[in-house]
């Protein structure tokens, strides 16, 4: 599932918890304690986290809970150099997963890891 928007993340009322993933970090629930204009202010572990407006998306971020973000999901690219990827989706990135030779083998991949027909 994908993240928050940085206009959902802006728009949460103070107290609201969140699950934030940062690169390189396990997630960890966080509660909104203020926003500003290049940041978030939260509080995480009993100690205040300030995490930059400009690094999310790419360093860190948000959920509504740990199931959403945890939750699988897929996605077609295609690599000028490799071809067509099918795409997992690690929170904060798209890691690649495996090649396929056309885009409707890497759709049907992506129909067999969900389940469908």
């Amino acid at each position: 599932m994908r993240p928050l928007t940085i206009e959902e993340l802006k728009a949460l009322p103070k107290g609201e918890w969140v699950w934030v993933v940062e690169i390189g970090y396990t997630g960890n629930y966080h509660r909104v304690h203020s926003h500003h204009n290049i940041c978030i202010t939260t509080v995480c572990e009993r100690r205040y986290c300030y995490l930059k407006y400009s690094d999310y998306g790419t360093k860190w971020s948000a959920y509504k809970n740990k199931e959403i973000a945890e939750a699988e999901e897929y996605k077609i690219d295609f690599d000028e150099q490799g071809g067509w990827e099918v795409r997992k989706y690690i929170p904060a990135h798209y890691q690649p997963w495996c090649m396929a030779e056309s885009k409707e083998e890497a759709e049907n991949i992506i129909k067999q890891l969900r389940g469908e027909k």
